[in-house]
């Protein structure tokens, strides 16, 4: 019997990269996904794919840093497809800047998405888990989370580090309910966003070079974690953050 069928999911930043993969292989195992983030055409193209191969799942429109918005979020996925029983947190940004120059308006964005907004999510998911005493929060750190990888990212890093630290109060608070709060914790990964860097020169070939494993990620390859970290098998696992990172961090 397949863990996730008929299970309800919800993925924010959805409409690309590792939210939509994730969001599609959770479909394909026969989950119910609801795909949420403030672009909501793409959204709605990852809900198509859904569609198109048979799946189930529907897009909205949600910026995460407003509390309304996620409380009609919420409501809205259960009216549409029941309570959620698993959640994978992906809506991030970024921004570059030394901290010397810092815009401050700049890096509160990041922070209200980065850390607020997970905030925000995990906040209105745990308590409806806590009542049902069942349930699964997957959050989309970063290595970024863990150490200063680049100059010019201290608005993100300091972001993930917040969202790292509220992954483990989350996790240690839902335990005594039965409900399971961990995270995954991308390298560089395939994404239309990493593509544009220009902080590494030579792009993508000159992220896989700093790589123990010389390649980087697939957004499957973060998907995939996140799936393993909300199933049955891992029920024992909560405060956990898994790397998926090429060996990155082990350096």
């Amino acid at each position: 019997m397949n863990a996730f069928k008929d299970r309800v999911v919800l993925v924010t930043g959805g409409g690309t990269g590792i939210g939509r993969a994730t969001a599609l292989a959770f479909a394909k195992q026969g989950a119910h996904v609801a795909i949420a983030g403030r672009t909501v055409s793409s959204c709605a193209e990852t809900a198509k794919m859904i569609l198109d191969a048979g799946g189930i799942g529907f897009a909205v429109a949600c910026d995460v840093g407003s509390e309304n918005d996620v409380m009609n979020l919420m409501d809205d996925v259960e009216r549409r497809l029941g309570v959620v029983d698993i959640a994978f947190l992906n809506a991030g940004v970024g921004t570059a800047s030394a901290v010397v120059d810092q815009d401050i308006d700049a890096f509160e964005a990041v922070m209200r998405t980065n850390c607020t907004g997970l905030m925000l999510c995990m906040k209105h998911l745990l308590r409806p888990m806590y009542e049902r005493r069942s349930g699964c929060i997957v959050n989309n750190l970063s290595v970024h989370a863990h150490r200063t990888i680049l100059e010019g990212t201290g608005a993100y890093t300091a972001s993930k580090h917040a969202a790292l630290a509220l992954t483990k109060a989350a996790a240690v608070e839902a335990a005594p309910y039965g409900v399971r709060v961990n995270a995954v914790s991308p390298g560089p990964i395939s994404t239309e966003m990493l593509a544009r860097s220009s902080a590494v020169s030579g792009g993508l070939e000159g992220w896989a070079e700093r790589l123990p494993m010389k390649r980087v990620g697939e957004p499957n390859d973060v998907a995939q974690a996140v799936l393993w970290l909300s199933c049955p098998q891992a029920s024992f696992l909560t405060g956990a953050v898994v790397p998926v990172d090429g060996g990155f961090l082990a350096l």
